[in-house]
């Protein structure tokens, strides 16, 4: 079976009937249960350290960055304290301003590539040692609230591949193709450190549109680079998780988990933002029924309903949510069609989409890309 394309029916490798996938439980038994960031995007936050690399980048690319940082409510100062927590929506803004004002389509990866995990801490000590590349990614699953508040990171077995997946959960009409980028290319250099020459993955996946200027993508990422797909990620093949990883150090493991402890009990997340990342993941494969988010959870349907009646929400509000979301972000690329949208998000056809839309936005999508065509980058809500 050779690895997914662009477009719908090669990228949908997993049926929706199945079960909960093994590398997720991977994460459920090595580690506590991944959470989800929280959905209020005002509060989410990011660390420094994921845009610090722009001191290096817009000189290069002729943007005076104090200028351009002032604009977003940003300074200098920040950049350099890696460890503070600065807003994520005006990081996410601000690097495709960035872009847009140097006509560079590649910022994410010219900062993904500046990266090391040595600026993730302890929890880069945590990544780095891990025994094998699956135990690494499993691990990220589990600590990325650590990182920000916004990314979205998902395995999945669909034999022989599996899919790496993740996106940016930001409840905003806000571009984030650098941001993506970003995230993708430092998950590939996690990769390729733990795994070196053995690292040769398949195929890369982006959901937004292809750049002018596919150079500095192929420089990057050395395999085949599909754009317009359906989802944000990597496919390997599905040996890649017992990769060995000649670095891996069970002592230096232990001691981080130990550190890192307090962190994670600190985080109590509600069951509504773990709902949401399987949601962000799954919906636009098809498989998005409360029967099979509660499978995944472990939990019974009515269960689930009753845990989520006690936070005052439901099932089909949480749905909604990821729909607006998924929804902003497809608009935003014009090669997606309505009717695929529509499919993308569950409905049948695209007149149901529209409905739904209208509903939503109190306008048509044709309205709405076309008055987010006009609106400034920086004014974007």
């Amino acid at each position: 079976m050779p690895p997914p394309r662009g477009g719908r029916n090669e990228q949908e490798l997993i049926t929706k009937d199945q079960q909960p996938l093994a590398l997720n439980q991977l994460v459920q038994k090595k580690h506590r249960p991944a959470f989800a960031p929280d959905w209020d995007n005002m509060n989410a936050k990011v660390r420094a350290a994921s845009i610090a690399q722009l001191a290096e980048v817009c000189p290069e690319l002729g943007v005076a960055l104090p200028e351009m940082l002032q604009c977003f409510g940003l300074n200098e100062a920040m950049l350099q304290n890696t460890e503070l927590l600065i807003p994520a929506l005006p990081a996410v803004q601000l690097l495709e301003q960035v872009a847009a004002d140097s006509g560079c389509e590649s910022v994410g990866l010219r900062l993904a590539e500046r990266r090391r995990l040595s600026g993730f801490g302890m929890l880069g000590i945590l990544l780095a040692h891990q025994a094998t590349l699956g135990e690494g990614l499993a691990a990220i699953a589990c600590y990325r609230h650590l990182l920000n508040d916004i990314l979205m990171f998902q395995l999945e077995e669909s034999p022989p591949h599996l899919l790496i997946r993740l996106d940016l959960l930001l409840g905003a009409e806000c571009g984030k193709t650098q941001a993506i980028e970003l995230a993708l290319g430092i998950t590939w250099r996690f990769c390729l450190l733990m795994a070196g020459a053995q690292w040769q993955p398949l195929s890369v996946h982006f959901s937004h549109a292809e750049p002018a200027d596919l150079k500095y993508h192929k420089k990057f990422f050395r395999c085949p680079v599909h754009f317009n797909s359906d989802f944000n990620g990597i496919v390997v093949p599905l040996t890649a998780r017992d990769l060995l990883n000649p670095q891996a150090d069970s002592l230096m493991v232990r001691h981080a988990e130990q550190l890192l402890a307090p962190l994670l009990q600190s985080q109590n997340r509600p069951l509504a933002d773990e709902i949401r990342q399987l949601l962000l993941v799954q919906l636009p494969a098809g498989r998005y029924n409360i029967e099979l988010i509660a499978g995944y959870l472990g939990l019974q349907p009515r269960s689930l309903q009753r845990r989520l009646a006690a936070e005052q929400l439901s099932f089909s509000e949480l749905l909604n949510d990821v729909r607006l979301e998924l929804c902003r972000h497809y608009l935003q690329n014009p090669l997606y069609s309505l009717q695929r949208i529509g499919d993308l998000l569950g409905y049948a056809n695209a007149s149901s989409f529209t409905r739904w839309f209208v509903l939503q936005f109190g306008k048509s999508p044709s309205e709405y890309r076309q008055e987010q065509a006009r609106r400034p980058l920086h004014s974007a809500k």
